[in-house]
């Protein structure tokens, strides 16, 4: 997300694994959700910098994002009615992806977009997107930023679901640092 709103770039690999998230409605593990542990490198590689405290302050943005995205999945929860209609949305959007060139398709991120726009973007909270005006204010690149922002509250909630909790990612540091260090190994992640 910082990648397109600073420069308009993303990682493709990060980003289609994260679209894909967001449809992963019934997984049977976080491995399906993201479609393996490759499709989320770039993340754990960023998690280990920020949990290390090597390059924390070039990851400002993303701790702010991480926070913020973990205040709108609280919100959310507490919204039955937003979230009715954010799940209908997803499955109706879900149901139209064999009509496109995959989930990273223009014409679906414009879906996600909408679909953030009709529920995520009704609750109290906003969440703020630091970036280069020419990258934010093109169209394309605010739909990529609010799809990856749902699928940053999708992550949110199989986060909560596993028993994870804000108090946890903040003091949780070398638990968290253990569990992706074996995750990383598991994977071959270097």
């Amino acid at each position: 997300m910082q990648g397109i709103a600073r420069t308009g770039e993303s990682d493709k690999a990060s980003f289609e694994a994260l679209m894909a998230s967001i449809f992963a409605f019934d997984a049977d593990s976080c491995s399906e959700v993201y479609g393996g542990i490759n499709g989320i490198k770039f993340g754990i590689d960023a998690l280990i910098q920020v949990l290390k405290n090597k390059q924390a302050q070039q990851y400002a943005d993303s701790i702010r994002y991480t926070i913020s995205i973990l205040q709108v999945e609280k919100l959310l929860r507490r919204s039955p009615d937003i979230n009715q209609i954010l799940r209908s949305r997803l499955e109706q959007a879900a149901n139209q992806l064999t009509y496109f060139d995959g989930v990273t398709d223009p014409a679906i991120t414009g879906k996600l977009n909408d679909i953030y726009l009709d529920s995520l973007a009704k609750l109290k909270f906003r969440i703020q997107v630091n970036g280069s005006p020419e990258h934010l204010q093109n169209q394309q690149n605010a739909a990529k930023i609010r799809a990856c922002l749902l699928a940053g509250v999708r992550s949110a909630m199989l986060w909560r679901q596993l028993g994870g909790t804000r108090i946890q990612l903040a003091f949780g540091r070398r638990k968290l640092i253990k569990c992706i260090d074996s995750l990383r190994e598991l994977a071959q992640i270097s």
